[in-house]
């Protein structure tokens, strides 16, 4: 029973580096067995596909934060040390990364958003799932600051969101210029952001088709490659 739960861990472990470092679809089940040191009849033993295997992945990524999770709610740490930890945290991951390899690979959750969220409603599903887990999290942390004095919280609601918006874009931005450094200077803007005065409604936009020469116009993929 032990091997058979090494093999399963070992599938679990190989595949999410490997599609973390290259992406889900460069990645195959001839790549994971071989990094594993298994059979494919090993593979097939667990999990019927690589999407199977990608999504008890996922699974187990939301089991792990969880436990971080509350572990962070058990410490005693003031709130916003932990929030501001968050960001100095995955510098020291980044830091490691890019020593090992040079550079690094981003969030694996963004990075599997990006690629797949639009491709396959499985994927779509369970990283939502995670992400509004977290932001769950989020909500409890920041309330449980506010009823201790600790930090002004106008919505945790809204702060939380706009917490995971921020991580999810301060790793990108550190992926994109390899440069982990980023961490260390916007980790105290997540106790500002936590604390700042969000809308509580969008303002009313006029939303009109964006022009080539608008300096913010975001083209889609199809525009870069045509």
């Amino acid at each position: 029973m032990g091997r058979c739960s090494d093999a399963r861990d070992r599938l679990l472990a190989v595949a999410s580096q490997l599609v973390h470092e290259r992406g889900y679809t460069a990645v195959s089940v001839s790549d994971i067995c071989k990094a594993a040191g298994l059979k494919k009849g090993s593979f097939y033993h667990f999990f019927r596909s690589k999407h199977e295997l990608v999504l008890a992945t996922l699974d187990r990524f939301a089991e792990h934060q969880e436990v971080g999770m509350q572990q962070a709610l058990q410490s005693g740490r003031p709130v916003s040390e932990q929030l501001a930890g968050m960001l100095t945290s995955m510098y020291a991951g980044y830091m490691r990364a890019k020593r090992n390899f040079g550079s690094a690979h981003g969030c694996p959750l963004g990075n599997l958003a990006q690629e797949m969220a639009h491709r396959d409603t499985d994927i779509q599903n369970k990283l939502a799932t995670i992400f509004a887990r977290w932001q769950t999290q989020l909500i409890f942390l920041l309330r449980r600051a506010a009823d201790r004095g600790e930090l002004r919280v106008p919505d945790a609601e809204r702060s939380a969101e706009a917490l995971v918006a921020y991580v999810q874009g301060v790793t990108l931005l550190a992926k994109t210029t390899n440069d982990p450094d980023v961490f260390l200077r916007l980790a105290h803007g997540m106790v500002a952001l936590a604390q700042a005065e969000l809308p509580t409604a969008p303002a009313p936009i006029d939303v009109e088709e964006p022009s080539h020469s608008d300096g913010l116009h975001t083209c889609q993929a199809s525009e870069v490659l045509s």
